[in-house]
């Protein structure tokens, strides 16, 4: 935690950075990591969670975050998908804009075309929520909604 505090620090501070609106992708415990570190810190402005999951030191305190978008494999034997529809359903609660995207049939991995169109979302999701323009009430829109926040997608 303490290195990503230390790395987030760092961009803030950078003179083309607006650094209260910086934008934190995290993968496997990345994400656990960059939810974390988002729940505390207002700096991060937006946040993609892959695979990860709320930390249990994390949980009973989590009243912020920022819009987040949420990936997950509906075979992922690593993180079980649940931990993501958990974390979902805490970011409706607390009424933050989020999604929360599965990909039918992937694991702890994206391949093909759910790779490509991971790496579409996340970055249109980081255009939207941290340009100056950008609006923390629109929410990341796609097909296959299922009216709860999630996205199926099928190849």
């Amino acid at each position: 935690d303490h290195v990503i505090e230390d790395a987030l620090a760092f961009i803030s501070g950078q003179p083309d950075v607006d650094g209260n609106a910086v934008g934190v992708f995290g993968l496997s415990l990345g994400g656990f990591h960059g939810i974390s570190l988002a729940s505390r810190d207002f700096r991060v402005a937006a946040l993609v969670n892959v695979f990860g999951a709320v930390p249990q030191t994390v949980s009973p305190t989590l009243s912020h975050m920022p819009p987040t978008l949420i990936f997950h494999g509906d075979k992922d034997r690593i993180v079980p998908i649940g931990h993501s529809r958990t974390l979902s359903a805490r970011l409706e609660k607390l009424g933050v804009t989020h999604e929360l995207v599965v990909y039918k049939g992937q694991g702890h991995c994206f391949n093909g075309p759910f790779l490509d169109d991971s790496i579409r979302r996340t970055t249109e999701f980081f255009a939207e929520h941290l340009t100056p323009s950008s609006s923390d009430s629109q929410p990341v829109t796609g097909d296959g909604s299922t009216g709860d926040g999630e996205i199926i997608a099928e190849e």
